[in-house]
């Protein structure tokens, strides 16, 4: 049996989704393939089948349209988006129902359900997104139901979800340019570092920006850190007013920090 926690090829991950779909097992269908979409987030034929088995019309919705950008041509996606949209405009179409059995119905038998992240806990909820039991513990609640962890990681924008890289270039270009700029200024008086540290934040910030498109609170860590650390050698290398660099490396990381958030 294939073991999704371990496969990372997207192919063997979008065969098994699609098998487990036709299975009637959604729940393993939308496993493989949001782990699929994780490793290949622009692989049409991915989107598509996602947009299956996921359970909310928005979802389904942006999956189709994120598919028709990548590939307008693509008539799958095209079929799939105009019956989706078709269906929206009719939710509740009209049904020839079977006569009612007055025969009276048994009362199902509930089944026990345990928390996925907990085995020995029991729970009445289930993540909205991918239908896995999870207790209180591990649910979020939101404007439509609870949310598991991961799925409310996967949810999250992609600007915070940030790689080693990025904490790397980050770091390094708040150490260069603090250690530098602290260096430069510190024959001046206290007045230029107070003005310069905002200045020289907001340099590192948009820097930052530019080379990584990332926040969050790891950025911030790495950036203001490693702005510290530069102004700090700078005041030992430097012959100038310390108290002024004290001022110019709160105010920078104050700068950073803020604009990271």
């Amino acid at each position: 049996m294939l073991d999704l926690e371990q496969t990372e090829d997207v192919g063997t991950l979008l065969s098994a989704g699609r098998e487990a779909a036709q299975r009637g097992d959604k729940t393993t269908a939308r496993n493989a393939l949001r782990k699929a979409n994780r490793l290949a987030p622009n692989d049409v034929p991915v989107l598509i089948a996602l947009a299956e088995v996921v359970g909310t019309f928005n979802e389904r919705r942006l999956l189709l349209e994120q598919a028709l950008q990548l590939e307008p041509d693509n008539i799958a996606a095209q079929g799939a988006l105009a019956a989706l949209k078709s269906g929206a405009a009719n939710p509740h179409p009209a049904v020839n129902l079977p006569p009612i059995d007055p025969t009276p119905l048994m009362a199902p038998t509930s089944e026990t359900l345990y928390c996925y992240r907990h085995p020995t806990v029991e729970t009445g909820l289930r993540c909205i997104q991918c239908a896995r039991p999870i207790c209180s513990k591990c649910s979020e609640r939101t404007p439509v139901g609870f949310i598991c962890p991961e799925c409310r990681k996967e949810r999250r924008s992609p600007m915070y979800q940030v790689e080693p890289l990025d904490a790397v270039k980050a770091g390094a270009i708040s150490l260069v340019l603090g250690g530098v700029g602290a260096y430069l200024l510190s024959p001046f008086g206290i007045f230029l570092f107070f003005l310069m540290g905002g200045v020289i934040g907001e340099m590192i910030m948009r820097a930052i920006d530019w080379a990584t498109r990332k926040r969050g609170l790891i950025m911030q860590i790495a950036a203001a850190g490693s702005f510290a650390v530069g102004a700090i050698l700078a005041a030992v290398f430097a012959v100038g007013f310390k108290i002024g660099l004290i001022l110019f490396l709160g105010f920078g990381v104050f700068i950073i920090v803020a604009r990271l958030r």
